[in-house]
């Protein structure tokens, strides 16, 4: 890390570019200035890199933040990250599973197994669902959904809403989908691939079945990792950053953002337990765009400090769970519908490096609410989690060598209904500011893969 802590011999009164965020985003933007031989300090407010995708350390086990690989999707970009990491990435191929009423299925879920787990009389109100759906679409006037719940049955018909959705969403989110934004359906809720095949046959009788706009997985898919965990992919970006010169301070907190006449004047922060100063000749920033926004000094006029009061993130905490194990099972990730986990991944299936060797490690993903048991790691929350994980197979709690906590305010962005006049309010007032960006996963209130994230970052750096 003493590379990406390095001092410039350049002052930082002079004015050159800022990124701020070490996430893929940031990093992928700072590589884009770097290579076109601009200057670029990189500010992480953390004490190591990747965001969301970063692996820090516990128990001599790197331990991600979830369940990042990266997709193959944009030919152009993988081949160039796989030249960064120089050989430190290997191909893995996709085996995830979905727990569904006490049987491991195939994920993306597969047309016979929705046929295998529901009754004849639950298939058959699915699918009679899905028509009512198909001669609403054809027959009824030109239909705009108010909310999330409308956008799923008007997609899925009311059945199939209340069997897959409604619960599910409503827990995951801790907003029920009457509280939810009709864009929520259209940029983040998953496709339910496996009724496809019904969708397909009403469309050959002439229904005019809508289409999920968001794709499903695919079901044979190579992603990549390494043995070193997530984390190996920003931190070989870091290194060609400083490599072609630029900076990178880990650690830093911001304390404000002077800016006069839709210009930014200078950026303050500490790191290191000292007060710092930067003259930005262009800035991008992939931290959450309302805690960005309320960085700025002089403050945002009254309605945009309302719009960003009114914007909200789910967080999430990570379990991580060293178990005297092999392995636990042959999936990479499974996904659950009624457990306080909505996800369990076993990266030591995608070739992570455990140590001791004979274990293998869990990575339990849980939606919370900042302050409350899953956000604190508390005994009942843990307790919870182990319990469950074990009713699931998973291990015995005298089998758990080690555990491990972390957590993350600005998980998820959350399209509550409203979201969109509020997000514009914001993104119209730095609109006003010249060579400020907004970006990313959490700069642009979306919700990219790393890939498009990283394109992202590419596509703001260049705007200059």
């Amino acid at each position: 890390m003493a590379l990406m802590n390095r001092e410039t011999t350049q002052s930082n009164q002079e004015p050159h570019d800022v990124v701020i965020g070490a996430g893929v985003c940031g990093l992928y933007a700072a590589l884009t200035l770097a290579r076109a031989g601009r200057r670029v300090t990189v500010l992480e407010k953390e004490a190591f890199l990747g965001g969301l995708a970063a692996s820090p350390v516990a128990n001599g086990t790197p331990h991600d933040f979830g369940v990042h690989m990266l997709h193959g999707f944009d030919e152009e970009l993988l081949a160039d990250l796989l030249q960064l990491m120089g050989g430190a990435s290997h191909p893995v191929a996709l085996h995830a599973a979905i727990r569904w009423r006490g049987h491991s299925v195939h994920y993306p879920l597969r047309f016979m197994d929705l046929i295998g787990s529901l009754s004849p009389i639950e298939l058959f109100r699915s699918i009679s669902g899905l028509l009512i759906a198909g001669l609403r679409t054809r027959f009824s006037p030109p239909f705009t959904a108010a909310d999330a719940e409308e956008a799923l049955i008007e997609l899925y018909g009311e059945p199939l809403y209340e069997l897959f959705f409604e619960t599910f969403t409503h827990r995951y989110w801790g907003v029920h989908p009457r509280g939810l934004s009709a864009t929520f359906i259209k940029s983040k809720m998953p496709r339910l691939s496996a009724i496809d095949a019904i969708r397909r046959i009403l469309r050959r009788i002439g229904l005019p079945m809508r289409q999920p706009s968001v794709e499903s997985a695919l079901e044979d898919e190579t992603l990549h990792y390494s043995s070193k965990g997530a984390a190996t992919l920003p931190e070989s970006i870091a290194k060609e950053v400083c490599r072609l010169g630029g900076e990178i301070l880990t650690g830093c907190e911001l304390t404000r953002i002077e800016h006069s006449s839709g210009e930014i004047q200078g950026i303050h922060f500490r790191h290191l337990g000292e007060d710092r100063f930067i003259l930005p000749a262009a800035l991008i920033s992939t931290m959450p765009v309302g805690p960005f926004s309320m960085l700025f000094h002089p403050a945002p006029p009254p309605d945009v400090c309302a719009a960003v009061g009114r914007l909200h993130h789910r967080p999430m905490a990570v379990f991580g769970i060293l178990v005297d194990k092999p392995k636990c099972n042959e999936a990479l990730y499974t996904y659950y519908r009624d457990r306080i986990f909505h996800r369990i991944g076993e990266p030591k299936n995608a070739g992570l490096s455990v140590k001791p060797e004979h274990a293998t490690l869990l990575i339990v993903e849980v939606m919370c609410f900042r302050g409350d048991a899953v956000w604190v790691g508390d005994d009942s929350a843990w307790n919870q989690v182990i319990q469950e994980a074990a009713a699931e197979g998973w291990f015995q709690p005298d089998q758990i060598l080690n555990r491990h906590h972390a957590r993350a305010e600005h998980a998820y962005p959350v399209f509550d209904k409203g979201f969109e006049r509020n997000l514009g309010i914001l993104n119209e007032w730095l609109a006003g500011f010249t060579k400020v960006r907004s970006t990313g996963r959490q700069g642009g209130f979306c919700y990219p893969n790393m890939h498009k994230a990283m394109r992202m970052g590419e596509k703001a750096a260049q705007d200059w």
